[in-house]
């Protein structure tokens, strides 16, 4: 029955035949029970034509589909009639694909049917997908089994021949050498006709220069190509098992548009991991510094060990998982992709981190502690000896304005303008580790017994505006960084 057969056809097309076949009034089931299979040859990309024949009678008849000139080589030399050479180069011209039917005796010639026309769009969303993949700087290359012309059409459609495109025909590229190959596709090329070795030649060539090569693909012929490519990258519903076997991702919507998708989103990914490491080490640096200065200059220790554990698994903690679920930002497809060997922590990263970011919060934590002992009477160049009473007011100061600091650098890390950084409608987990930070600090320092714990003080109100000041410091100075650059 037709439900199954349409379950083993290996084919969009073969599925469209079949639905326009039974449209048309005609009862596949009595056919093959009036005219039973005897042998078959499946398609393939060399021929790129398939046949069967059945009984007809006492007699065979063979019965061919394929690629108009596959199946015109088949005829003879005549040429094809002119009525059906114009509906092909209308159709091809429109982007249509084209198939030509014929038929006859086995062992005898054959005889043309007429052509059948399959409109097939591309997806919605591919021309924005190809200009945003191209604006990445990632190149687009197509390789298709189809007529060149048909291959052209779907070109201008998509977006791929917004200048000079050259339509090569897969035979033309074992004529290449390597080099010649490789400048073809630097530049807008598609490549028509193609078989699964050129594939395969297409996709080590690019390699071989250091381009990472993603594939996509859905039949038999393309699991060569899809195997040696970076990424290999199967259709799901109209992919084959051997293709989606050989490939490394398996698209479920059979939609280019997801791929570039995916990529702005391992982009994404890529920054907020940047973006976690700089905001955790930015804190490292100010939990530090003070054991530094305590190591090295007559000072008391400014940050007390338990107080520095309490910035590490405590304050940090959300805020910089918040800053892991960042959405992408809206130039991130704009910038050009990155080599493998780039490390996540890269040069410019890490001065940033710990040159900028880090000095800058323990300065700010180190003002604070300075800030409370000249307000008690201490003057520079003084002992620290007679504020021993409130060392814990100063460290408890200390702890704050890294908090604020920390707030501070958690808006930092953001791309955007000032104010889509500052924005709390964009991530709710940002959110909820600011909340998440103060509430703890407040905790840590007001709540008896664990402030004592923790070794810290219960404070005079006023030195609450420790936190917003140096949280307002933090990103003023980070304004006037990005408004040199």
């Amino acid at each position: 029955d037709s439900v199954a057969y349409i379950a083993v056809v290996r084919h969009p097309l073969d599925v469209a035949l079949w639905h326009w076949a039974v449209s048309s009034g005609f009862d596949p089931g009595t056919a093959r029970q009036e005219h039973p299979r005897l042998t078959e040859v499946p398609f393939e990309a060399r021929t790129r034509y398939a046949s069967v024949t059945c009984r007809d009678g006492d007699a065979r008849t063979v019965f061919v589909k394929g690629a108009p000139e596959a199946v015109a080589a088949l005829l003879g030399d005549g040429p094809l009639p002119p009525a059906l050479a114009t509906a092909m180069n209308e159709a091809t011209d429109r982007g249509d694909r084209v198939l030509l039917l014929a038929s006859g005796a086995e062992g005898g010639p054959l005889a043309l049917d007429g052509l059948v026309r399959f409109v097939d769009p591309p997806r919605r969303g591919v021309p924005e997908a190809i200009a945003s993949a191209r604006a990445a700087g990632i190149r687009v290359v197509m390789l298709t089994g189809d007529h060149p012309a048909t291959a052209m059409a779907v070109a201008r459609t998509v977006g791929l021949a917004d200048g000079e495109l050259r339509v090569v025909e897969g035979p033309e590229v074992d004529t290449m050498s390597d080099g010649a190959l490789r400048a073809l596709l630097t530049r807008n090329a598609v490549v028509a006709r193609v078989d699964p070795e050129q594939k395969l030649r297409i996709v080590q060539a690019l390699q071989a220069v250091g381009e990472i090569v993603v594939m996509t693909g859905d039949g038999v012929n393309d699991a060569p190509a899809l195997r040696a490519a970076d990424v290999g990258v199967a259709m799901g519903i109209r992919g084959t098992e051997v293709a989606k076997q050989a490939a490394d991702i398996v698209l479920s919507d059979d939609n280019f548009a997801t791929i570039v998708a995916a990529i702005e989103e391992g982009r994404s990914i890529r920054a907020n991991i940047r973006r976690f490491i700089s905001y955790v080490f930015t804190s490292n640096v100010a939990e530090m510094t003070p054991f530094l200065l305590y190591l090295f200059l007559p000072m008391p220790l400014a940050l007390a060990v338990i107080q520095a554990l309490a910035i590490d698994v405590g304050t940090d903690l959300l805020p910089a998982l918040g800053l892991g679920a960042e959405r992408p930002s809206a130039g991130i497809m704009l910038e050009p992709p990155e080599p493998p060997s780039r490390p996540l922590l890269t040069r410019a990263l890490g001065l940033r981190t710990f040159l900028f970011f880090g000095v800058l919060e323990a300065a700010l934590g180190l003002a604070g502690f300075f800030a409370f002992h000249l307000a008690e009477g201490w003057r520079i160049g003084d002992s620290f000896a007679p504020f021993n009473a409130v060392a814990h007011d100063a460290t408890t100061v200390t702890f704050l304005a890294i908090v604020g600091g920390q707030v501070g650098c958690l808006f930092a890390q953001r791309d955007g303008t000032f104010r889509q950084r500052l924005s709390l409608r964009s991530n709710a987990w940002v959110v909820a580790g600011l909340a998440f930070e103060i509430l703890l600090a407040l905790i840590l320092i007001y709540t008896p017994g664990l402030n004592h714990l923790f070794s810290m003080a219960a404070l005079d109100p006023r030195w609450l505006l420790a936190l917003p000041v140096a949280a307002v410091a933090f990103l003023a100075v980070d304004a006037l960084r990005r408004l040199r650059r």
